[in-house]
């Protein structure tokens, strides 16, 4: 939907501008995996041309949907037009995103772009799951090595 949104305000406005969005942010929706999988789609959406995606996971709350801190959303949102459209920054201005899997016998190797410092809070991943071709989750001992989850 949000691609079709996306495309038919360029097409009525005859310009291909800019289109930033926030990825919705961690809270307790009331199904399993329901924002995950919105989250997916949204990160999908970034196939679109001159699209850009601010993550928020790290900065939510799952009891409140909207995230306090509005200070650090502006300043994402600042860093990707000032980066992407303007050409002022020359920062990062994205957070790891999924770009693929490699299975080398019992073990998953996830590939990400944007991972340069990719890092977790503690001594290891928590709550991993893994599924396979048949969308069954799993949980899954995980770890970071270099730009990878392992």
């Amino acid at each position: 939907m949000l691609t079709g949104l996306i495309n038919g305000w360029r097409s009525k406005w005859e310009y291909e501008f800019p289109f930033y969005f926030a990825q919705i942010a961690p809270y307790k929706y009331g199904k399993p995996f329901e924002g995950v999988i919105v989250r997916d789609e949204q990160r999908r959406v970034l196939k679109v041309p001159n699209t850009g995606m601010i993550v928020l996971s790290d900065i939510g709350d799952t009891i409140d949907i909207h995230p306090k801190n509005k200070q650090d959303v502006g300043l994402r949102f600042a860093n990707l037009a000032l980066n992407r459209h303007y050409n002022i920054s020359k920062i990062e201005d994205s957070g790891p995103l999924y770009a693929g899997i490699i299975i080398d016998k019992n073990k998953a190797i996830i590939l990400f772009e944007h991972a340069e410092g990719l890092q977790v809070k503690g001594d290891k991943l928590t709550c991993f799951e893994i599924a396979g071709a048949d969308n069954v989750y799993h949980p899954a001992d995980a770890k970071i090595k270099d730009q990878t989850v392992l």
